[in-house]
């Protein structure tokens, strides 16, 4: 279940640390289990100069957020990504691409640094 907002839906065990940034220019979808860090930006728009040099246009995109997902501090997710479940994403990290399951990324652009796996101990 998800509780919405204007242009943002939360689902259960959202927690944030403080200084956090929300632009909700554009659709925010959060699912369950997240733990934002300190200083977190979430972007959903930003500048295109192409449109017309002099007076920029704002475009952008939604961000999505799966389930089971770890942001670290000062990291920013920029404008239209999918972030799918079971994610670690490093302090100071600028998320510009879609991440998969199961992933620790980092970086500035956030790239892969390793895949989570999971085995059976039973």
């Amino acid at each position: 279940m998800l509780v919405s907002f204007v242009n943002i839906q939360l689902g259960k065990n959202v927690a944030s640390n403080s200084n956090l940034h929300i632009n909700t220019t554009f659709k925010i979808t959060i699912w369950n289990d997240l733990a934002l860090s300190d200083g977190v930006k979430l972007i959903t728009v930003t500048l295109n100069y192409k449109i017309n040099p002099m007076n920029s246009a704002h475009v952008g995109g939604g961000i999505q957020i799966g389930n089971n997902v770890q942001i670290g501090a000062r990291s920013i997710l920029l404008s239209g990504i999918i972030i799918e479940d079971n994610l670690v994403i490093g302090t100071g990290s600028v998320v510009t691409k879609n991440i998969k399951s199961n992933r620790v990324v980092a970086g500035n652009p956030a790239k892969v640094l390793k895949r989570i796996t999971y085995e059976n101990n039973g």
